[in-house]
């Protein structure tokens, strides 16, 4: 469109340049072809042409007005184009720009996934090692159950055989033997007197018991203070006894003031069944019943 304009100006200048020469150029012929025309006639050919340079000038501003505004607008244009190429450039840039991040970000998600199928190969080596030892630990764990299955049924067994021999033990001294001594007898020993007798966890495990002592043996004492290593003395059974730290029941039964022998035992589990659920677990501060025949 611009070129079209600005060739068209050019043809336009062109154009009155050459009307302006041809008009001179007549008018000079006829000047010196006739000198005979008149001042009159001079006048009105003066007329004319200053007529047509008047109109030449004026086609003249018009051509330089069109022309200035063509450059107006050229330079418009031109600078258009550069502010468009300016922002394609711009764009272009950035366009470069975002795709060499991109490129970098590509880059850094490919090195991250080759990691982490480097962490994911580590991860299924170490779940099969892990497996395999699961596996072997299970085996090594289902022998050694099975072993000690064994040897606890071998424990069982020789438990069994072992139990059953103290049974026949126990039946054999459970039998009654020819007593030359009457059972609750207390041999004196080098110091000993009443009073510490009484004291005796074995015996009553209260000194102020001793009167007991002394009147079950009077026949053989004749003063309370004075008793002699080697005497038998007879220690009244007790019906009750209070269970002391360290204790069980065979060791009570074997208590001079219970039966003076321990295989006597039961009867105080039988007597006590309502407070012992176990007859080798009993606790100090428990009050056992020992009954006496």
């Amino acid at each position: 469109m611009l070129k079209k304009r600005v060739v068209g100006i050019f043809g336009l200048i062109v154009g009155v340049f050459l009307l302006i020469g041809i008009g001179m150029a007549e008018a000079s012929s006829e000047v010196s072809s006739d000198s005979s025309l008149t001042q009159k006639e001079l006048l009105n050919e003066l007329t004319k042409l200053k007529k047509e340079i008047a109109q030449i000038e004026k086609m003249t501003t018009e051509t330089r007005e069109i022309s200035i505004e063509s450059r107006l607008e050229a330079a418009k244009f031109k600078e258009e184009v550069l502010a468009k190429l300016g922002v394609w450039r711009g764009r272009v840039a950035e366009g470069i720009m975002m795709a060499i991040e991109a490129k970098e970000t590509v880059d850094k998600l490919e090195e991250r996934i080759k990691g982490l199928k480097v962490d994911v190969s580590l991860a299924k080596e170490m779940a099969a090692t892990a497996k395999i030892q699961a596996d072997q630990a299970r085996k090594e764990i289902e022998e050694l159950s099975t072993e000690t299955h064994k040897t606890r049924e071998l424990l069982l067994t020789k438990v069994d055989a072992l139990t059953e021999r103290v049974k026949n033990l126990e039946e054999q001294l459970a039998k009654p033997a020819p007593e030359l001594l009457p059972r609750n007898i207390y041999r004196v020993r080098k110091n000993d007197s009443l009073w510490r007798i009484s004291g005796y966890k074995n015996i009553y495990n209260d000194p102020y018991q001793w009167p007991k002592i002394y009147e079950a043996n009077k026949e053989k004492i004749e003063d309370p203070d004075l008793i002699y290593p080697g005497q038998r003395l007879f220690i009244p059974p007790k019906s009750f006894h209070k269970v002391l730290k360290g204790e069980n029941l065979w060791s009570i039964s074997n208590y001079e003031s219970v039966y003076n022998d321990p295989y006597q035992w039961r009867k105080i589990y039988q007597a006590n069944k309502d407070k012992i659920e176990d007859p080798d677990l009993i606790y100090p501060g428990q009050k056992l019943v020992i009954p006496q025949e």
